[in-house]
């Protein structure tokens, strides 16, 4: 186990070395020059992460990334715990949990890439670590639970969905709602949110009016609000930045005659892109892990959250 976590340490270091910047990243490292509570269309975690670079004043991707590394490298020890909070103690099913845990698409990009997606997956794996601590007896960990989930909520707000996984648990674990602790755990994770409650109030809730625009309308929302930055100038109607999205779409006549699926054969493309995405993010370990393998690390997890 150690040589697959030495592994997965150089492997991150060498791609937050060689791989270039992408343009989110970009973006992100010009929040971190102006570490802020808030930002227009995200939470401010991954400006705080990555504003290393920007404290050192060196123009080197890796040093804008170690942030992201080493919480991606925090991650392998979490992991090894929980599967021993749950109960996984066989050497070959541990170590192909924990190659479907580290070496899966979506670890390999979040390991050194800086986006809000890093630190959400961090802090996700984090708060599950400790609420099955505290259901385990550790009543305590609670409170770091609280804060995990506070931490994922500051990285992106899909953190919000761990809300409903916790209320799940106190409803199936009724006793718990005496229990103060949880409720501790619920203010803890509110107080670390309130600077970031407090800097959208004071900037008319523009991060979250952006995400909810974005997510149900499909538009975006003037940045005004949350920066310096001079108000933008009104596009005329022929102007390029009007027309550029046209670009981008068929013409009329090319909508008429692309081929029109019914609902079921719409239903199995669905189906199918989930699962090709399954193979993608989970890559070809699916194909060679043995089964009672995986059997065994999914039994263990859910007699594990039964006992509990």
């Amino acid at each position: 186990m150690k040589v697959l976590f030495i592994i997965v340490i150089i492997c991150h270091l060498l791609h937050g070395l060689s791989m270039p910047v992408t343009q989110d990243e970009a973006y992100y490292f010009s929040w971190s020059q102006n570490v802020a509570l808030g930002y227009l269309d995200h939470p401010p975690m991954i400006a705080w992460i990555t504003s290393l670079g920007t404290y050192l004043d060196v123009n080197i991707r890796l040093f804008y990334r170690l942030g992201i590394i080493l919480i991606a490298s925090l991650s392998f020890p979490i992991g090894l715990s929980l599967f021993r909070i749950i109960g996984v103690k066989d050497p070959s099913t541990k170590l192909v949990g924990m190659c479907l845990l580290q070496l899966n698409l979506g670890s390999i990009l979040c390991g050194f890439l800086a986006t809000p997606d890093a630190p959400l997956a961090f802090f996700w794996l984090l708060a599950i670590h400790e609420a099955l601590a505290a259901l385990g007896g550790k009543e305590k960990r609670w409170i770091t639970a609280g804060l995990a989930t506070g931490m994922g909520i500051l990285s992106k707000y899909t953190m919000l969905l761990m809300f409903p996984v916790f209320l799940v648990v106190l409803i199936r674990h009724r006793s718990l709602l005496k229990n103060p602790w949880p409720w501790k755990g619920l203010l803890v994770c509110l107080l670390t949110l309130s600077p970031h409650l407090y800097w959208n109030m004071q900037n008319d809730w523009i991060s979250f009016r952006f995400q909810l625009n974005r997510g149900l309308a499909s538009r975006y929302i003037s940045h005004d609000a949350a920066t310096d930055f001079p108000k933008q100038i009104k596009p005329s109607p022929r102007s390029p930045e009007i027309n550029m999205p046209n670009y981008f779409t068929l013409p009329t006549e090319d909508k008429k005659s692309t081929l029109k699926i019914g609902p079921f054969l719409e239903l199995l493309q669905r189906i199918s892109s989930f699962f090709a995405g399954q193979m993608l993010v989970f890559g070809f370990f699916l194909l060679i892990i043995r089964k009672k393998n995986l059997i065994g690390c999914y039994q263990r997890l859910t007699q594990s959250l039964e006992s509990r």
